[in-house]
């Protein structure tokens, strides 16, 4: 019986020992558990919603890719200032183009005149796509080696440089290493002829450029 007390005694914890135990366990559960698990919830959350922006920017990206570098060429939007001649032009940004597949009349041959307004009244002052060549972005002049896009009349994305073959002011002239598909391009020549389009109708052909310029030289 003298033992049954003092094991009562010895059981009771003091009310400090009692407090200070919870006060432990509530800032173990505060600091060291539910902040490890709110912080990984949110960043869980934030990995699966940028997934999809990820794969979004790069399927945007590979657009954007294919559409600047046809070929490998170097797509630049820019305006025409001056047309220097049917195949030679002159870029804000840019600077002077010679246009890659064409060769037309010089401006003191016959028929110079005509193809330099027909490239006026088709691109000067306005918005244009410039493709440099890949193999070789200029010539030995400084020019820039290009394929020059406008919209026609009708909104659609034409290429310029066989449009001068089209429209028979210009032969078909491979500036190599940047070429053309010169069978297809010598099919728009041949139906411009049988048309009688352009230079065609007024002199019979479209004058030999390069011709001309081996005589002046």
């Amino acid at each position: 019986m003298p033992r049954s007390p003092r094991s009562s005694n010895s059981s009771r914890r003091p009310l400090w020992l009692v407090l200070l135990i919870a006060v432990g366990g509530w800032i173990y559960n505060t600091y060291f558990t539910a902040p490890h698990q709110q912080t990984r919830a949110p960043h869980q959350s934030a990995e699966r919603q940028s997934a999809p922006r990820t794969s979004t920017s790069r399927k945007s990206s590979s657009r954007s890719t294919q559409r600047e570098t046809v070929e490998g060429g170097q797509l630049i939007t820019d305006v025409v200032t001056k047309v220097y001649d049917g195949d030679t032009v002159t870029l804000q940004r840019t600077g002077s183009i010679r246009l890659i597949g064409v060769d037309c009349p010089e401006r003191k041959q016959q028929g110079g005149e005509e193809a330099g307004e027909f490239a006026r009244r088709a691109l000067l002052n306005k918005t244009v796509e410039v493709e440099l060549c890949a193999k070789q972005t200029h010539d030995r002049y400084g020019r820039g080696l290009g394929f020059i896009y406008v919209n026609d009349a009708r909104g659609r994305r034409v290429l310029f440089n066989s449009e001068m073959v089209r429209a028979g002011y210009a032969r078909v002239y491979s500036l190599r290493p940047c070429t053309v598909d010169e069978a297809e391009w010598n099919g728009y020549y041949e139906e411009a002829r049988a048309a009688r389009r352009g230079l065609f109708a007024s002199l019979g052909e479209v004058p030999n450029a390069a011709a001309y310029r081996r005589t002046k030289r």
